[in-house]
């Protein structure tokens, strides 16, 4: 009950912030709009004979990339989002009295991007949506629970990272050149434009151990293959290798960067 009331401070803060700016919504509507209308264009660019293979089936291709590019616009947020925050804390010179504030210290980092995270669920729901109704891409929305479950696996597992990032950047304040080149990394690696087993060999095996590749995967084989939970599940088990990992690690890191901080004095230098 307690992080429910620290969480809904810290979405509702950034709700009246946004809100009080009409104009950026109304953009961020139109750039949703304009990115759908982007990938129409260049998939008809490519021209229509362009398909993906993928799983036990195959089709256009229209589908298949903008469910990878919505997925990915929603882990790139849970990665980068604590890490800007934490860094734009650091500027403000506001990091040292937020964690010096009564809320644990674990409620505060999983409040701080819950908002910029809840956002860019809304904006995949209104683009998958928009393709839905206006170019009549063909998903398998019975299977939403399963895509709902590959969705909350991603989030955990890069929200995990973001923590890391995040430490990272208590103790050493500029980090955004690792975050983009992780992120690049899952990108083109991941099969968010194309399959990543159509990749060269080297670059599968690395492909293998990024975690966007499993989660991308089970959720593209919910909403395009029309999979059973059997068939999604190696999928899954690599995702929950992932957080198994990556989770107690974010702490370890994070909790160690904010000691080591306090003991240097540098937790409010930037």
């Amino acid at each position: 009950m307690r992080f429910l009331r620290i969480a809904w401070a810290f979405v509702w803060r950034e709700f009246l912030e946004e809100a009080s700016y009409p104009l950026k919504v109304i953009f961020s509507l139109g750039a949703v709009v304009i990115s759908l209308g982007f990938l129409v264009v260049f998939t008809e660019f490519l021209g229509k004979t362009l398909v993906y293979k993928f799983g036990g089936t195959s089709g256009e291709y229209l589908p298949f990339v903008l469910l990878g590019l919505s997925f990915h616009t929603l882990l790139d947020t849970a990665l980068r989002e604590l890490s800007s925050r934490v860094r734009q804390a650091q500027t403000q010179g506001v990091l040292e009295a937020l964690l010096a504030t009564k809320a644990p210290l674990r409620y505060i980092m999983l409040a701080l991007p819950l908002y910029p995270v809840m956002r860019a669920c809304i904006r995949i729901v209104i683009l998958l949506l928009l393709g839905a109704a206006l170019f009549d891409v063909s998903l398998r929305w019975e299977h939403w629970p399963m895509a709902g479950a590959a969705l909350g696996m991603g989030v955990i597992v890069f929200g995990a990272l973001g923590l890391i990032f995040a430490g990272l950047t208590v103790v050493f304040k500029r980090t955004e050149p690792l975050v983009q080149g992780f992120n690049a990394a899952c990108f083109f690696l991941s099969g968010v434009i194309v399959p990543w087993e159509e990749l060269p060999a080297v670059l599968q095996s690395v492909a293998v151990f990024l975690p966007l590749t499993p989660a991308l995967e089970a959720f593209r084989y919910s909403l395009l293959d029309g999979s059973d939970w059997g068939q999604v599940w190696p999928a899954f088990s690599r995702m929950f290798l992932f957080a198994i990992v990556l989770v107690p690690l974010s702490v370890f890191v994070f909790r160690w960067a904010v000691r080591q901080a306090m003991r240097d004095g540098s937790l409010a230098q930037y």
